[in-house]
């Protein structure tokens, strides 16, 4: 388990409990935690590694992510800069999609000229940018990102790319959720590391299907990319897009929907929690 740290701020405990009691329906148990969701809540009370905003930031994980799986594994860059580029650099080949890089779920998709509302645009992009991120669930990862605007090319054509999302224990993948069909209705899948269905899942979305979908043609490598970005920290996800054999990076995140998940059936919040290894992230990359 997660050892929390002594000097930790008894506000901060309360507040973190508070919230999950309020998201979850019970009090977490922040000395010894057992699940899978507790373990998540004392990150966020005791993980400090300065590598944790790094492969947050949207940009700077990039240019790490980069450097230990090759530039082929990264989505372009667009744009990136402090503000919104004046309107009429606004050229961008079209379907792209702008997002903040502090912030999770800031962004905005442009897929045809109508998309292109820029006073609307702008007032949103104005908002998030002066707003920070992860405070009010305590969520220090995102801590010291300097907020920024990126803009990348749309991936998958018509249509979202399949999002397979890798919960890494003690840098193994133990757990897929594999996310399809974002267009029209999302459809969520567990599976284990050789693609068999998980007899448990995380209640988002749709139920698990009675048969698995097909086995993504890069999922070996998906894998070893996985337990290679997650080396430094004791359980984390890595997100990466399927594109057939060459998948896209996605994101790190150390706080799965800030550790609010609910579990059907419920024990398998303590299966998973079982999985977390007793230590502290790494205080730098080996990567």
């Amino acid at each position: 388990m997660t050892k929390p740290a002594r000097k930790a701020n008894p506000l901060a405990y309360f507040w973190v409990g508070l919230r999950y009691r309020a998201k979850m329906g019970r009090w977490p148990d922040l000395k010894t935690p057992k699940r899978y969701t507790e373990h998540i809540q004392v990150a966020k009370l005791t993980w400090r590694s300065p590598v944790m905003s790094r492969v947050t930031d949207k940009v700077t994980a990039k240019t790490i992510v980069g450097g230990a799986l090759g530039e082929e594994w990264i989505t372009p860059n667009l744009y990136v800069g402090r503000t919104l580029p004046p309107r009429d650099q606004r050229t961008w080949p079209t379907p792209y999609v702008i997002k903040t890089n502090h912030a999770s779920g800031r962004m905005h998709f442009v897929m045809t000229d109508a998309d292109k509302d820029w006073d609307l645009i702008d007032r949103k992009f104005k908002r998030w940018l002066s707003m920070p991120y992860g405070r009010k669930n305590c969520e220090w990862g995102y801590r010291g990102i300097e907020p920024k605007v990126l803009v990348e090319p749309f991936l998958g054509g018509d249509a979202s790319p399949d999002d397979l999302k890798f919960l890494v224990f003690d840098g193994r993948v133990e757990l897929i959720r594999h996310v399809s069909g974002r267009k029209n209705g999302p459809r969520f899948e567990s599976y284990d590391r050789t693609w068999q269905i998980y007899d448990g899942t995380i209640r988002i979305g749709m139920l698990q299907p009675d048969r698995p979908m097909p086995k993504p043609p890069a999922l070996d490598k998906m894998i070893a990319a996985a337990e290679l970005l997650s080396a430094p920290f004791p359980f984390v996800r890595v997100d990466f897009y399927d594109l057939g054999e060459h998948p896209r990076f996605g994101e790190i995140t150390f706080y799965p929907l800030s550790g609010h998940l609910k579990m059907d059936p419920p024990e398998f919040d303590q299966r998973l929690g079982a999985l977390c290894p007793d230590r502290l992230p790494d205080a730098s990359l080996p990567y």
